[in-house]
C-alpha cells in the first residue's frame, strides 16, 4: 500500500496513490487500533468524538498511539484510509497567499501551471488540500476520480 511520506516529492506534478499514511495528532488525544479517524477543526488527526468542528470520518486507526498530555503534532500514527485515491504534489505558492497544513480538507486554487494557493480570488479550483510538506515547499491535492 502507499503511503505519503513527508519530503518525498522532489518536483511538482508527482501523482502517487494513497491508501495509508501517518499523520500528525491532535494535542492530548489518545488513539485506538481500530477505531474511527477524523480531523479536527485545524489540520490534527484524533479519534471520533462528538465534538461539533470535526470533519467526516476518513479511516481507521492502524495501531494505538498515546499524546496525552501532548501538543499538537506531537506525535504521529497511521491512518488506514476507506478508500484508496491519487494526489498530485504541486509547489506552493511562495508569493501571495501559500497553502497552509491548516488548510487540509479545504479547496486551493490555481497559481499556474503546477503551483496552487489558498487565494480563491480570480483563481479556479484545484482540488481538495490532502497534505502541505513540513517545509511547505509542496502541496498535495486530490484527484478526482
Amino acid at each position: 500500500m502507499a503511503s505519503v511520506r513527508k519530503f518525498r516529492p522532489q518536483s511538482a506534478g508527482q501523482v502517487e496513490r494513497v491508501s495509508r499514511t501517518k499523520v500528525e495528532l491532535a494535542a492530548n488525544v489518545a488513539v485506538r487500533k481500530g477505531r474511527p479517524a477524523v480531523i479536527d477543526g485545524g489540520y490534527y488527526r484524533e479519534p471520533a468524538a462528538g465534538v461539533e468542528t470535526l470533519s467526516p470520518l476518513r479511516g481507521r486507526w492502524t495501531q494505538d498511539v498515546d499524546n496525552t498530555g501532548g501538543a499538537a503534532g506531537a506525535k504521529v500514527a497511521e491512518i488506514d484510509f476507506y478508500k484508496e485515491f491519487q494526489v498530485a504534489w504541486l509547489n506552493n505558492d511562495t508569493e501571495g497567499s501559500p497553502v497552509q497544513k491548516a488548510d487540509r480538507g479545504s479547496q486551493c486554487f490555481w497559481a499556474g501551471p503546477f503551483t496552487v494557493t489558498s487565494a480563491a480570488d480570480g483563481n479556479s479550483a484545484a482540488g481538495e488540500v490532502f497534505d502541505v510538506t513540513s517545509d511547505g515547499r509542496f502541496v498535495a491535492v486530490k484527484l478526482e476520480a
